[in-house]
C-alpha cells in the first residue's frame, strides 16, 4: 500500500515539475513558428523560431503555427467571357510567412486556408476566366495561368501568406460546348488536309506545265537552229558562188587555166564555136599514097 502511494506521489511531483517547467519555457518544432500572448499586452509583436523560449508563467501562454508548404487541389466553377460555364482544376502550394505569423494568428487565426487561402482561389480564377472566351482559355492556358497567379499571389501576401507555385491542371466545359469544340477542331483538321492535298495537286500541275514548256521551247530551240543552219550554209554557197563569178570576170584566164587542168591530152576531132573555125585532123582526111 506504501509503494503504491509513492508511486502516485512520484506521477504528481513530476507533473507539478512539469507544469512548473512548461510555464517557463516552450518549444517550438522545425518549420512552425511561435506567438505568445499576453495578457496585459496581448499577441507579442514578434514570431518565435524553432526551438526553446522563456516565457512568464500564468501571465503568458504560447500557440504554435504550422509554416510548412501546404498543398491544394481544387475545383473551381466560372463564366468565361462568352458566358461559358467552365470548372478550373488547380494545385496551389503556399505557406505562411514565418516572420508574419503572430499578425496571421492575429487577424486569421489557425485556420488561414479555409478563411483565406480557398476563397482567394475562387475569387482569382472568376475574375481571370471572366477575361477570356472558352475557346482562349484552351488556346492560351499558360497566359490564363500566369494571370491567375499573379492575381492570387497579390491576394494571400496581403495576408503574409506567401504562394509558391501554382498550376492549372484542366479545363472542363458542358458537354454540349465540348463537343462543338470536337467538331470544329474536326473541321479545321479535314480543312487544312484538303487544302495539303490541293496545294500538292497544284505543285504537280505546275511541274507537269514546266516540263511541258521546257519541252516546248526546246523543240522551238531545235527548229531555230536547223533553220539558222540552213540559211547560213545556202548564204555561204551563194557568196562562194558570187566570189567565184567575181573571180571569173576579174580574170578570164583563170578558166581557161582550169579547161587546160581538166584537159586529157587529146585533141578534139571537131570543136566548134560561134567564133571558132572548124578543126579537122588532116592525117585522117589526106592519106598520102604509098609508093609515091
Amino acid at each position: 500500500m506504501e509503494s503504491v502511494i509513492k508511486i502516485g506521489m512520484g506521477i504528481i511531483f513530476v507533473l507539478i515539475v512539469w507544469s512548473i517547467v512548461t510555464g517557463f519555457v516552450f518549444l517550438v518544432p522545425a518549420g512552425h513558428a511561435g506567438i505568445v500572448f499576453n495578457r496585459f499586452e496581448g499577441i507579442k509583436t514578434l514570431s518565435y523560431t524553432e526551438g526553446w523560449h522563456f516565457m512568464v508563467p500564468i501571465l503568458e501562454s504560447a500557440a504554435i503555427m504550422d509554416c510548412r508548404v501546404q498543398r491544394v487541389d481544387t475545383t473551381a466553377t466560372a463564366a468565361s467571357k462568352d458566358l461559358q460555364d467552365v470548372n478550373t482544376i488547380i494545385a496551389l502550394n503556399y505557406h505562411a510567412d514565418k516572420s508574419k505569423a503572430h499578425v496571421i494568428y492575429q487577424q486569421v487565426g489557425y485556420e488561414y486556408d479555409k478563411r483565406i487561402v480557398e476563397p482567394a482561389i475562387e475569387e482569382s480564377v472568376r475574375a481571370v476566366t471572366a477575361r477570356y472566351t472558352a475557346e482562349e482559355l484552351i488556346t492560351k492556358r499558360e497566359l490564363v495561368s500566369s494571370d491567375i497567379k499573379e492575381l492570387l499571389t497579390n491576394k494571400l501576401s496581403s495576408f503574409n501568406i506567401l504562394v509558391d507555385a501554382f498550376n492549372v491542371l484542366n479545363f472542363k466545359f458542358s458537354d454540349q460546348f465540348a463537343q462543338a469544340i470536337e467538331g470544329k477542331q474536326t473541321a479545321e483538321q479535314n480543312a487544312l488536309k484538303e487544302k495539303n492535298v490541293l496545294t500538292q495537286k497544284q505543285i504537280q500541275a505546275q511541274q507537269v506545265a514546266a516540263e511541258a514548256e521546257g519541252q516546248r521551247n526546246a523543240a522551238i530551240l531545235t527548229a531555230n537552229g536547223s533553220a539558222t543552219a540552213r540559211v547560213l550554209n545556202a548564204e555561204a554557197e551563194a557568196k562562194a558562188i558570187e566570189m567565184q563569178g567575181e573571180a571569173l570576170r576579174q580574170n578570164p584566164d583563170v578558166l581557161k587555166l582550169r579547161q587546160i587542168e581538166k584537159w586529157d591530152g587529146k585533141v578534139p576531132q571537131i570543136s566548134l564555136g560561134a567564133n571558132s573555125m572548124p578543126l579537122i585532123d588532116v592525117s585522117k582526111v589526106i592519106q598520102t599514097p604509098q609508093g609515091n
